[in-house]
């Protein structure tokens, strides 16, 4: 979830919130439904917006790490990536920033956007 309109335009940034949030009801792990709120100081990471991207959050600095990055044909490739806990706190006991999806990339089957 995030507070903030998805834009393609003005080319890649960062965009700050300190509402915005990763949720899952299902994931790899087997762990019942989670919110992963937004860390302390890492609020100008929350979301990024790039042209060549679908919802992006946790983007960091650097462009190295990103908690949850949906691409653009993220049905038919795999270049989807999940590492969280960088911008975003893994649910309590949790250490393996895969947990989501199992591994780094993965492959969409199904996402939904909303807006509330």
């Amino acid at each position: 979830y995030t507070d903030i309109a998805w834009s393609s335009s003005g080319g890649q940034k960062r965009v700050s919130s300190s509402e915005s949030f990763l949720f899952s009801l299902k994931c790899h792990a087997g762990l019942p439904a989670v919110k992963m709120s937004i860390k302390d100081g890492q609020h100008s990471n929350a979301v990024y917006h790039d042209s060549r991207y679908g919802p992006s959050f946790g983007h960091d600095y650097f462009g190295i790490y990103c908690d949850l990055l949906i691409a653009l044909c993220s049905d038919s490739i795999q270049t989807n990536l999940s590492n969280s806990g960088h911008a975003y706190h893994l649910p309590d006991g949790v250490t393996d920033p895969y947990f989501l999806t199992g591994s780094d990339e993965f492959k969409v089957a199904e996402y939904e956007v909303f807006q509330v």
